[in-house]
C-alpha cells in the first residue's frame, strides 16, 4: 500500500460570531459539501502563507499574516490515490 501525505491549510474565518463556509464545486473531491477555505501547502511554503494565499484565491479576502493564529495539525492517510 502506497502512502501519500498531503499538507493543507484550512482557514476558520470568524466575524461577529459567524464563520465562513464555502460549498465545494468542480474539484472532483467532495463536490457539494460545505468546507472551510483551504488548499495544499506548496513545497517550501509556510502554512500561514499558504492559508493567506488560499483565502485570497478562493474568496478574494485578504488578511495579514499577523491576524492568522495557528490552531491545529491533523494527519491522515489517503489510500485511494
Amino acid at each position: 500500500m502506497k502512502q501519500q501525505i498531503y499538507a493543507a491549510s484550512f482557514i476558520f474565518l470568524m466575524k461577529e460570531n459567524k464563520f465562513l463556509a464555502m460549498r465545494r464545486a468542480n474539484t472532483g473531491y467532495m463536490d457539494g459539501s460545505l468546507s472551510l477555505p483551504s488548499g495544499h501547502i506548496e513545497v517550501g511554503e509556510m502554512p500561514s502563507i499558504a492559508a493567506a494565499r488560499e483565502l485570497a484565491e478562493e474568496t478574494n479576502i485578504s488578511v495579514t499574516l499577523e491576524t492568522l493564529h495557528y490552531q491545529h495539525v491533523q494527519h491522515y492517510m489517503d489510500t485511494e490515490r
